[in-house]
């Protein structure tokens, strides 16, 4: 594959010695796709560039030659080529400090690891306490519901996981026949998710052939002229034939 390479490196020669310059390390270097039509000189003009390759197509690495303008990349996480703002993938693996809040003190760092894995490798763990209360975004570890805080989180209620507002002034209403935040009871048309009917789950037989009533009355209490009492159903075992004598 043919790459254009712009900003090579020096090779100053001391005493008839030929002295060769490090590489910058892998830290120092992003992916980028650009729009078409994008030169590598209008990819240089952007970015304080040590080195600019051409993969093909649209794909570009660029790579920095100071810790400053690497930061500066990791924080803007976009390079601007005119009107357009283009994402930058970082090529090596970067590290990030997340804070986990609401776990149990009893919970092993072990299954905090585990949580943790799909996301990446967990290179240390550290315990602090924290005055104030900072918003959370919810993650199953152990089987309890813990936080996590980092740059750029997503800033969710933690009753119903969306966006926009927080768990004490949460109004979404909650489906009690498919069991999902944002739509009312009355409204949902959704079968049931245990026989496939039209009624709701917990009108299912199977939960509720032991009753027959709509509401268990009071202890003692007794009916109002005019009203029948309904009679509480029971399933009762099938009696079994007794063996014959003789």
């Amino acid at each position: 594959m043919a790459s254009e390479m712009a900003g090579a490196r020096q090779c100053p020669r001391e005493g008839g010695t030929r002295v060769v310059t490090m590489p910058p390390p892998k830290e120092h270097f992003f992916n980028v796709r650009t729009p078409p039509g994008t030169s590598v000189h209008e990819v240089i003009d952007a970015i304080e560039a040590l080195s600019v390759q051409h993969h093909g197509g649209f794909d570009f690495q660029v790579g920095v030659n100071s810790i400053g303008a690497d930061q500066v990349l990791l924080e803007t996480g976009g390079l601007s080529l005119g009107t357009i703002t283009v994402p930058l993938v970082p090529v090596a693996r970067q590290v990030a400090s997340v804070t986990c809040l609401y776990l149990p003190c009893y919970v092993p760092d072990n299954e905090v690891v585990t949580g943790l894995k799909s996301y990446g490798t967990t290179l240390k763990i550290e315990e602090a306490r924290y005055k104030d209360r900072p918003i959370f975004v919810p993650e199953p570890v152990g089987g309890h519901r813990a936080t996590f805080e980092y740059r750029g989180v997503r800033r969710l209620c933690r009753r119903c996981n969306l966006e926009g507002h927080f768990k004490v002034e949460c109004d979404t209403p909650h489906c009690a026949r498919c069991g999902v935040f944002g739509h009312r009871t009355d409204s949902c048309t959704q079968p049931c998710r245990r026989r496939g009917g039209a009624h709701a789950a917990r009108k299912t037989y199977s939960m509720a052939a032991a009753m027959d009533v709509d509401q268990f009355p009071a202890l003692g209490a007794t009916p109002a002229i005019g009203q029948t009492q309904r009679r509480l159903t029971t399933l009762r075992p099938a009696k079994r034939p007794k063996p014959s004598d003789g």
